[in-house]
Order: C-alpha cells, then sequence, then structure tokens
C-alpha cells in the first residue's frame, strides 16, 4: 500500500525509482506478451511450450541476437571495433 502516498511527481528519488520500476514491469510486461502473439501460430499444435523455461530464454535470445545481426549488419565497423576490445 506503499504506493498510496506517494504523489508521483517525481519530487523524491523514492518516487522516481517507484514510476521507473513500475514503467519497467509495464514494458517487459508488454514486450513479453508480443512475443507471445508473434510465436502463437507459429509453434504448432503443442501450445504448452509457451509455459516452458528453456523455450522462452531461447526466444529471449534469439531476438536478443537477431537485433544484434541487424545492427552489425548495418554498421559493419562496429563488429570490428567490438573485436578490439576483447583482442586488447
Amino acid at each position: 500500500m506503499k504506493w498510496f502516498n506517494l504523489n508521483f511527481e517525481g519530487e523524491t528519488q523514492e518516487e522516481i525509482d517507484f514510476l521507473q520500476n513500475k514503467d519497467d514491469a509495464w514494458d517487459s510486461t508488454l514486450t513479453y506478451s508480443q512475443e507471445v502473439l508473434s510465436w502463437w501460430n507459429r509453434i504448432g499444435d503443442d501450445k504448452s511450450l509457451v509455459l516452458d523455461n528453456k523455450w522462452w530464454a531461447h526466444i529471449r535470445y534469439l531476438t536478443f541476437a537477431n537485433r544484434l545481426k541487424i545492427i552489425f549488419e548495418s554498421e559493419p565497423g562496429l563488429m570490428k571495433e567490438l573485436r578490439r576490445l576483447f583482442t586488447s
């Protein structure tokens, strides 16, 4: 019930942190929902897969990897820079 006492004007760090936490939670929930909807028709008849943590970990890392691939393809110099950071 702590949030009843906050005025949400962002006057204190506690209020700012609380609002940021709630915003992050909503962002995560919406992203997860989009993933479920985008994969629902692709997973076939075994819809119980969406309840499996291993499957979701695979999808999460696949999404991350695809985003990285797009970034690296659009800016080839980034890959060289990344390799330089790991070799030094």
